[in-house]
């Protein structure tokens, strides 16, 4: 299938990019009924067994626990892992089938109705508000940048709760907070160890995202 717009008629507007994920994890096959989705990918998890705060990078040939700074980054992707790692020791639920890497590159448009999604091998199983906050921190993305604002993050969470049709609690909100800032912080290290320059996040964003984690 091809055509459609890379956005929707509202432009950046979370309603549609939320509602279509909703949709998606609605009609996606249970965990069970599909084969291994391991390793998780490494943007959508800090869950990964090597050393070091980083996991390997899955375009770039680096190892970026070796790349000195900058020190808000690693403070930003540690805060996310910590987070995300105390929702997995008091227990997770059952992980649910979602796309992580919803974003623009990824996704066409028919008017406010999704055209098509690209990208299945990104298909990932996680808790329902780490999907979320993965697709939020990054729908409206670029390839040349401009990922979603905390605002934005913010409309994202709040547009899938209502689709969804119950309220997140404090705890989920703030794991979907977790997931995005993990997968902002890790382009961003990746960003300053193969240019030397950040377009993901900035230290204020950072901290702002931490606290909404209940990690700052």
């Amino acid at each position: 299938m091809t055509g459609g717009a890379v956005f929707p008629t509202s432009g950046r507007a979370a309603g549609p990019f939320a509602h279509s994920l909703a949709r998606l994890i609605e009609l996606a096959p249970r965990r069970d009924e599909l084969p291994t989705l391991e390793p998780p990918l490494p943007w959508t998890s800090p869950s990964h067994r090597a050393p070091g705060l980083w996991p390997w990078p899955d375009d770039q040939d680096i190892d970026l626990n070796t790349i000195d700074g900058p020190a808000w980054i690693d403070q930003a992707g540690k805060g996310a892992r910590d987070r995300l790692s105390l929702v997995a020791r008091e227990g997770s639920p059952e992980p649910i089938v979602g796309h992580g890497d919803w974003y623009t590159a990824n996704l066409r448009w028919r008017g406010h109705e999704l055209h098509v999604a690209y990208d299945w091998d990104s298909v990932i199983a996680e808790s329902e508000p780490v999907v979320v906050g993965l697709a939020a921190a990054l729908y409206p993305a670029t390839r040349g940048g401009t990922e979603a604002t905390v605002e934005e993050t913010q409309a994202f969470i709040d547009a899938y709760a209502v689709f969804r049709g119950h309220p997140f609690t404090r705890a989920q909100i703030e794991e979907c907070w977790a997931a995005g800032l993990w997968n902002r912080s890790f382009d961003a290290k990746k960003q300053f160890a193969a240019q030397g320059q950040v377009r993901s996040l900035s230290q204020a964003e950072a901290r702002e995202r931490l606290r909404r984690a209940g990690a700052g």
